[in-house]
């Protein structure tokens, strides 16, 4: 897929560790698959003289088309079958598993004892029981909305809608005209993980078993969030809509707080810069154990990183820490909730890796002492994971005033204007933020220029002399990309 052209079968069989009958076979079953979903009939893998070409003459997106692909191999997998019978509710009675699934009840058991392992991590259990004939889930309320809302969302990437008890069309009943305008502005992304969130606790809401309990100080910080920008109204009028009968504010508001965390940190809703500011000045003025603990690491990076402070938005800084960490450790302190655990059972990878340049180390080594010298209590463990997701934020923020450019000298003697001209292009193309032009040569890290500066080959020196030459220019930029690569990692 991510060839331009054909890709030779040894490079394909070497990268997968596989045979080339192997390969051939599984070139002869994709195809296959693909004649067996409608409108991607007319794709296939084309076998040309020892090479493949994935040919698409139609106007699907390849990836589109591997999303598309993946779910039809999971709608056809048992393990994914058990998995939504019981998160559906559509099955109540353990009896009725093998006549749904066509196995036998030995086998149904297999599949419950591998499905219970995958959501261990979790804090989930799928409960069953052969005397009472029943079988239900049951473990932490937040952790089972969390995990249908990722699981779920992951397998279908919103190509169908998978809620039997809920209709799309009654979910968007229940929004106003300007909340309607708001989504459809989102990214086809964000708008289906947000409606997946409604759906999913549309269905708990009833559940006793499910019911949300959360600790005071998590309520009281969630609160702040929710009096700036409440996300969850479309949910409460959902939920209210729903289920007229069941009036208990108590439960309503406990899913409301719950749903605005669960937006901002699940479902990739992001605040802009003047509310994240909000938030935080509010986050402030609190007292508890979760807001004490982010001012805690936030006044010793700015000890560290003394940079943050000296910068002439320093509250502003502190405000927007306050916001990221306060969202990051309320998920530490009162959810532990690990998304990383489903790539055991697909290969999903929702989380970007930094590269690990000098700066990112800096702040990594900075958050291991901090977390050694302000200790968590043992029921907050942070995974390797979510370490690396707070490795990022500090790193996203330190990156902001620390030196991270690289930097360029230019020569140029054609003309007294070209080493000008080429100067803006390179601001203008990587930005000043990140490329800074030097005028001494011994303090570039590249050197572009029209005179051989060096007798032998050096690797960051670039020849240049044509500047109405489009070729050269795609070159140099190349060249320039490449080095701002080496120069973070």
């Amino acid at each position: 897929m991510e060839q331009d052209d054909f890709v030779s079968k040894d490079s394909i069989f070497q990268k997968l560790d596989i045979s080339l009958s192997t390969l051939k076979r599984y070139a002869l079953s994709l195809n296959e698959d693909l004649q067996a979903i409608k409108e991607f009939n007319q794709m296939k893998i084309i076998d040309k003289r020892g090479e493949y070409r994935f040919d698409n003459a139609t106007p699907f997106n390849g990836y589109y088309v591997i999303k598309k692909m993946n779910l039809s191999y999971y709608s056809n997998s048992l393990n994914f079958q058990l998995l939504q019978k019981v998160f559906s509710s559509s099955i109540k009675h353990l009896s009725d598993l093998p006549e749904m699934l066509c196995i036998s009840l030995p086998y149904v058991y297999k599949l419950l004892l591998e499905a219970n392992q995958f959501l261990a991590p979790f804090h989930i259990k799928i409960e069953y029981s052969k005397k009472l004939d029943n079988i239900f889930i049951s473990g932490s309320a937040t952790n089972i909305r969390l995990f249908e809302t990722y699981f779920f969302w992951n397998v279908n990437q919103g190509i169908e809608w998978p809620f039997e008890n809920i209709t799309l069309d009654e979910v968007y009943q229940c929004f106003t005209e300007d909340e309607l305008k708001f989504i459809f502005n989102l990214s086809v992304s964000k708008q289906s993980k947000y409606l997946y969130s409604l759906a999913v606790i549309h269905r708990f809401f009833p559940s006793k078993q499910a019911a949300l309990k959360l600790e005071e100080p998590f309520l009281e910080t969630l609160s702040v969030f929710r009096s700036n920008t409440d996300l969850s109204r479309p949910l409460v009028q959902l939920l209210n809509t729903s289920y007229p009968l069941i009036n208990d504010p108590e439960k309503m508001n406990m899913e409301s707080l719950f749903f605005n965390l669960m937006g901002r940190v699940f479902s990739s809703y992001r605040d802009s810069e003047e509310i994240q500011l909000d938030i935080g000045k509010e986050l402030f003025l609190l007292n508890n154990e979760l807001i004490d603990y982010c001012k805690q690491l936030i006044s010793s990076l700015l000890i560290e990183f003394p940079k943050l402070k000296q910068n002439s938005d320093y509250n502003e800084t502190r405000y927007k820490l306050l916001y990221f960490f306060s969202l990051y450790f309320a998920n530490i302190f009162y959810i532990h909730f690990d998304s990383s655990n489903m790539s055991e059972f697909m290969p999903i990878s929702s989380e970007i890796q930094s590269l690990q340049s000098p700066l990112f180390i800096k702040g990594k080594d900075f958050f291991d002492r901090f977390i050694v010298e302000h200790p968590l209590t043992k029921d907050k463990v942070i995974t390797d994971f979510h370490m690396s997701l707070i490795y990022n934020l500090i790193y996203s923020f330190i990156s902001q005033v620390e030196k991270t450019h690289l930097t360029a000298y230019i020569q140029f003697s054609k003309d007294m204007f070209g080493e000008s001209y080429i100067h803006n292009q390179l601001y203008k193309l990587f930005g000043k933020e990140n490329i800074m032009v030097v005028d001494h040569i011994t303090d570039a890290d590249i050197i572009i220029s029209d005179f051989y500066e060096y007798r032998y080959k050096e690797e960051n020196y670039f020849y240049f002399d044509a500047v109405d030459n489009k070729a050269s220019w795609s070159k140099l930029f190349n060249f320039v990309h490449k080095h701002q690569i080496e120069s973070i990692s």
